[in-house]
């Protein structure tokens, strides 16, 4: 496991990603103080979920290429944009989490018997932010297909991993993601 993911140890995968939206939820309840060292919290501060409807989109397309073998982007972070910008708006609807229930779709579609790759490619194409279920859903087949095309494991743990490792460095986001002692490192976002 990567070190800088320790701090998770033992968390199911449900807690999580209730972490993870819920430092989302800080940077959307705190965006104004933080939007100068946040770009999260700039885009959140703008409180206008179709940026972020369209973003998730243009991810779970993008995706999809990953499925086909027409985008080069690795399929881990291509799952992880999908889930930030659908959990954004989330947040900006003011949808509590457990409304999205994340990890319980995405290990509904990572579970599907025999996921086919270019289905789970049309699901995604046709998927909308709209019905996060379904957008959900077919992000977790994709990490199955994924599993099945190249032996590689990545589940909807790892996908939170992944998201969480790049949260952690950020000491504005500790308090929400339970974490003592966050670091030294620089106040930096991923970038919209």
């Amino acid at each position: 496991m990567d070190p800088g993911n320790r701090s998770f140890d033992g968390l199911e995968t449900a807690d999580l990603y209730r972490r993870a939206y819920a430092a989302y939820e800080h940077l959307s309840s705190h965006a104004r103080e933080l939007e100068g060292v946040s770009s999260t919290a700039r885009l959140l501060a703008l409180s206008d979920a179709a940026h972020p409807g369209r973003r998730a989109q243009e991810e779970a397309r993008e995706l999809a290429g990953c499925l086909r073998g027409t985008h080069e982007g690795p399929l881990l972070q291509e799952a992880v944009q999908v889930w930030y910008w659908l959990a954004l708006v989330q947040v900006l609807l003011g949808e509590p989490y457990e409304a999205l229930a994340a990890h319980e779709h995405l290990e509904a579609g990572f579970e599907r018997p025999d996921p086919q790759a270019l289905e789970v490619a049309l699901e995604l194409e046709g998927a909308a932010p709209s019905d996060p279920t379904a957008l959900l859903e077919a992000v977790g087949a994709a990490l199955a297909c994924h599993r099945g095309l190249t032996g590689e494991a990545v589940s909807p743990r790892a996908l939170i991993l992944a998201d969480l490792a790049s949260m952690r460095t950020r000491p504005y986001l500790a308090g929400p993601l339970g974490l003592a002692d966050p670091g030294n490192t620089p106040l930096v976002d991923r970038g919209s």
